[in-house]
């Protein structure tokens, strides 16, 4: 067998008798030429053989040279009718023996020649492959479609996978390779494979197979896609429901225990502390029981002498603390109780927790003290602490499970709003200035301020007149009246209310001798705050040419809260318009998300 080997790299046996010829490559169809056959090397002994006993007379076979097998039909027989005219005179000379036969005389005839009659070219000069019936020229030695040789119609060594042989799939071309050798081959040697994949599509039974497949792949996704939702949809049902996610944070939010002096407590018992060695007594008139989680809940207590007996008239202030006896809470609201009648009892309302409790401390301060003064104590502390109402996990479920909205009524939401009340602060008697709540002193040094005929409760939206009083300090009394410009900064709380004016700063007239009045506008907030700042005259009011500063505070009378609830019911239904169901994205939204 002779091996050729083409530039694209596939190497190709074919037999000795094609030595000498042309052929294209069945891989890429590159034109080949089949070189020679290398003679068989000499044995040993057949060398000395000769050498011994070489024939003096050469023998008359080696006077004719084997017959080639050229591809002009019926040339052997002429060939061989003019060797035999010569062969008489060369039999004188050769020695006795039998005579050559015809095959020893013209060469050994050729395997193919013994099976079948040569190819004859047909009136166009082609040759026709014996499998397919494909037509080539005469120099073709192998069919380029069945990969056989055109001679014998056998398979050409080196083409196909036939003869027992292991190769993997893609090493080298089979025209007949399975459909599943083929799929493998894809997924194992997908560069190789695809060289050959043009001529395996032109199967019939390959493309019906690969339909197949694809019809199966599909159906298998289907049904993947079906269990995966099949799937989903259980572990929906599986769920916990919206009750039991509720009692789930409830539970891991701890036990809680209230601390509610209901009764007559004295100082010294837990949680209750004296000050400068005075005792007291107090207690907790309402609530005594559970409070709503997140709600304004209003609060009622008094303080007397031990006894009980007279009522201690002073300041209180109630904090938030992060637990029962613990400290106070970062940035906490102060706020500061009113006067509920009697001497010693006191009202005020708390904003509760959304948690398993809440928790305060009330300061009750001597009267007039601010408790932000250095060295300023309270003389009575008390610790309390209410328990939350079973089914507080509801309001941080509906955070989470981000359920949005304004709930109830206006009238109901107004009612939460104004709920908590705000204290007037607008003393009629003179004050020293000396911190940030009684007036900030600034450039002048010390200062006395006081208000004429402040309004107890101003109506939200409308104009009320503001009336300050301003000397500089002679003696620890107010002295000589100030003489500057103020300027007056309305502003409110939490709320907003929208299409409402600026408050911008205005400046108030000097109606008299260190005597300044402004109309300010009421906000829509539980009190209205009022700021004045006064400068040298005539000078531009800037942040470092401040002479002093006064923060007045007027509670707002009952029904500002409508408006605000009302404004924020309209802000959320903008906010959320596109989300209605009846809109496209409110449709795509529910069919997402399950609605």
């Amino acid at each position: 067998m002779i091996e050729v080997s083409c530039t694209c790299g596939k190497k190709i046996k074919v037999p000795d008798t094609m030595a000498g010829k042309k052929g294209k490559c069945p891989a890429c169809g590159t034109p080949l030429e089949i070189p020679a056959a290398p003679p068989p090397a000499p044995k040993k002994d057949d060398l000395l053989e000769l050498e011994d006993e070489r024939p003096k007379a050469r023998p008359a076979e080696a006077m004719f040279p084997p017959v080639q097998d050229l591809p002009d039909a019926g040339g052997p027989k002429k060939k061989g009718a003019g060797l035999e005219k010569k062969a008489p005179a060369a039999a004188a000379a050769a020695p006795k023996g039998p005579p050559p036969s015809h095959d020893d005389l013209i060469g050994h005839i050729d395997d193919r020649k013994k099976s079948r009659a040569p190819q004859t070219a047909d009136t166009e000069g082609k040759i026709s492959c014996p499998q397919c019936g494909e037509k080539y020229d005469p120099d073709v030695l192998f069919c380029m479609k069945c990969k056989v040789d055109i001679a014998t119609g056998k398979p050409i060594s080196g083409l196909t996978m036939q003869g027992g042989k292991t190769s993997r799939p893609g090493d080298e071309f089979d025209p007949d390779l399975p459909f599943w050798k083929i799929t493998l081959g894809m997924l194992y040697k997908p560069g190789t494979m695809m060289q050959y994949f043009a001529s395996w599509f032109e199967r019939k039974d390959v493309q019906v197979q690969m339909i197949g497949f694809y019809v199966l792949s599909f159906v298998a996704i289907a049904i993947a896609a079906g269990a995966k939702s099949s799937k989903e949809k259980s572990l929906e049902v599986k769920a916990p429901s919206a009750e039991e996610q509720i009692a789930k944070i409830e539970a891991e939010g701890g036990k809680f225990e209230a601390h509610v002096p209901t009764g007559w407590t004295k100082s010294g018992d837990p949680g209750l502390e004296a000050t400068g060695g005075k005792p007291f007594v107090m207690r907790i008139n309402e609530p005594t029981g559970e409070i709503s989680a997140g709600e304004t809940f209003s609060v009622r207590f008094s303080f007397c002498e031990p006894g009980p007996g007279k009522g201690l008239d002073g300041d209180a202030w109630v904090i938030p603390t992060e637990s029962w006896k613990g400290p106070k809470q970062e940035y906490a609201e102060w706020t500061q109780a009113r006067s509920a009648g009697q001497p010693g009892d006191y009202v005020t309302e708390l904003d509760a927790e959304t948690a398993a409790g809440s928790s305060y401390v009330i300061l009750l301060y001597p009267k007039g003290a601010d408790p932000f003064e250095s060295g300023v104590k309270p003389q009575a502390t008390v610790h309390v602490a209410w328990k939350s109402k079973a089914g507080w996990g509801k309001k941080i479920y509906e955070e989470l499970a981000d359920t949005p909205g304004v709930k109830g009524s206006i009238e109901e939401e107004a009612a939460k709003l104004e709920k908590k009340k705000a204290v007037l602060r607008a003393p009629t008697d003179w004050t020293k200035a000396y911190d940030s709540r009684t007036g900030r002193v600034g450039q002048i040094g010390n200062f006395y301020w006081r208000v004429e005929n402040p309004p107890g409760e101003v109506e939200a939206g409308s104009k009320f007149l503001v009336m300050v009083e301003m000397a500089l300090e002679v003696e620890e009394k107010p002295g000589t009246p100030i003489d500057a410009d103020v300027w007056a900064f309305t502003y409110g709380g939490n709320y907003d209310v929208e299409d409402e004016e600026e408050h911008k700063p205005q400046q108030a007239k000097n109606t008299a001798p260190g005597k300044y009045g402004c109309e300010v506008t009421a906000v829509y907030d539980r009190a209205t705050s009022v700021e004045l700042v006064f400068c040298p005259k005539g000078q531009e009011l800037t942040y470092n040419n401040r002479l002093g500063e006064i923060t007045l505070v007027f509670p707002t009378r009952g029904g500002w809260g409508k408006k605000v609830a009302e404004e924020e019911r309209k802000r959320f239904e903008k906010e959320h318009e596109d989300a209605k169901p009846s809109t496209v994205k409110g449709k795509a939204k529910k069919a997402l998300m399950g609605g």
